[in-house]
């Protein structure tokens, strides 16, 4: 997450219908760039104080969210490094149960006057194994 544009954040594999994940994210120095966080050479930046919402939509342009997840309930979304800038998105049962397939999610910045979207990008819920127990 940076403040000169939204990264790109998959989670394409090893979440599925009915699991519990964490989904961790790390905000970046303002002006980092997509390559400076690919190439490792990103700055982490002091996210103490700040506020997220985390949602997960069928496409990018609809209206209707699936899910929202926010800081305003640690349980959910919380600051699990702020120095570091460490936020992780609780991502529950309740939300991978009742929506396998294919979505668009984003962690946005929710603090009154510096809000912003930080990551965007797609999370495949895969339908649960059978056969498995």
């Amino acid at each position: 997450m940076t403040d000169s544009g939204p990264l790109i954040v998959n989670f394409l594999t090893g979440i599925y219908a009915g699991d519990t994940r964490d989904l961790v994210f790390t905000v970046y120095a303002a002006g980092t760039t997509q390559a400076q966080v690919t190439a490792g050479t990103a700055v982490p930046r002091n996210i103490t104080g700040f506020t997220f919402e985390w949602a997960m939509k069928h496409q990018d342009d609809d209206t209707a969210q699936l899910s929202s997840l926010t800081t305003a309930n640690p349980a959910e979304v919380e600051l699990s490094d702020a120095v570091n800038g460490e936020v992780t998105v609780h991502l529950p049962r309740s939300v991978t149960a009742a929506n396998p397939g294919r979505h668009r999610h984003a962690l946005r910045r929710t603090n009154s006057g510096n809000e912003s979207v930080g990551a965007i990008g797609d999370i495949v819920i895969h339908p649960a194994p059978t056969g498995t127990g």
